[in-house]
């Protein structure tokens, strides 16, 4: 494991956020050093001619952003930032964006089903039975609301991860809250929630089938089909 980059001196306002920025830059162009103890405080106030104390600040900041872990008595160690960390950033920047939840139906529309027919082209026997085992927690708890909401975010994020590509899957954990609130009017409605029921159904034998093309269409099927359940206002048009 190689040791992590020493600093060069820094100058201008706002000292802590560009000794975070550089310490940010170095961890993200070195993954290599996950897992590795930064220099000191000292020895970073030293490289950056800066005081302790904005080291500490700095530091504070690259915690915050989940991309050093403290350990007492040991140090500050370099750690591999998770999806959840994007997944917060981008919901908070959507959440004070306003999104409108017509704009989160189309981003669906657009990203789920080419998820769904490359998870086609992936699933396993095991990976099926997850999905029918979710499909089963859906069914009995329909009567719960806010577990019926939970079960359904599960069934269509386990589809983004088995799709095999990563970033479906942090974009729809980012906008978790969001998806969920389009999705509420559809549960609250029984006949709403059956269609979904009935859809998911439907989008696990498409998987099983192996055919790629039809399971794209079976999620495109079902979202097109949910829209009116979701109450989206009308779309605005351009001037």
């Amino acid at each position: 494991m190689k040791g992590f980059p020493m600093p060069t001196a820094l100058e201008g306002a706002h000292l802590y956020e560009q000794v975070a920025d550089r310490l940010e830059q170095q961890i993200l162009s070195h993954p290599d050093t996950v897992g590795t103890k930064l220099p000191s405080e000292q020895e970073l106030a030293h490289g950056f001619s800066v005081s302790r104390p904005v080291v500490r600040e700095a530091l504070k900041l690259l915690k915050e952003r989940q991309l050093v872990t403290v350990r007492n008595g040991e140090g500050v160690f370099v750690e591999k930032p998770g999806a959840q960390s994007l997944a917060k950033m981008l919901s908070r920047v959507m959440t004070m964006e306003r999104v409108d939840p017509r704009q989160v139906y189309e981003l669906r529309l657009i990203l789920e089903p080419a998820a769904c027919q490359m998870a086609a082209e992936r699933v396993t026997q095991e990976d099926l039975d997850a999905l029918r085992a979710l499909l089963e927690d859906t069914q009995r708890d329909k009567a719960d609301h806010a577990a019926r909401v939970e079960n359904d975010f599960a069934f269509h994020l386990a589809i983004a991860n088995l799709s095999g590509n990563r970033l479906i899957a942090y974009i729809l954990t980012a906008i978790k809250d969001l998806f969920c609130a389009l999705i509420e009017p559809a549960i609250l409605s029984p006949q709403g929630s059956a269609r979904g029921i009935q859809f998911h159904g439907r989008i696990i034998e498409s998987l099983a089938s192996g055919d790629g093309e039809a399971a794209r269409e079976t999620m495109r099927t079902h979202l097109t089909a949910c829209k009116g359940d979701y109450k989206l206002s009308p779309k605005k048009t351009q001037i």
